[in-house]
């Protein structure tokens, strides 16, 4: 049993890694979009407050 509960913790930490690495890559890429509309468009673009103010993790403070 302790075997098995091994192999499904490894195998889950695996999953969770590649999903935080889709997760950055995709973040990574949206930042860079907005910033190039920005620089493009000036003060012509909105501001987009999910981008500008990133939320806080839950129970961590800034």
């Amino acid at each position: 049993m302790r075997d098995d509960i091994d192999k499904e913790r490894k195998f889950m930490l695996k999953a969770w890694a590649k999903r935080e690495a889709q997760v950055s890559a995709m973040v990574e890429s949206t930042v860079g979009m907005v910033g190039d509309l920005h620089g493009i468009m000036g003060q012509a673009m909105p501001e987009i407050s999910a981008i500008e103010e990133p939320p806080l993790l839950e129970g961590k403070a800034a």
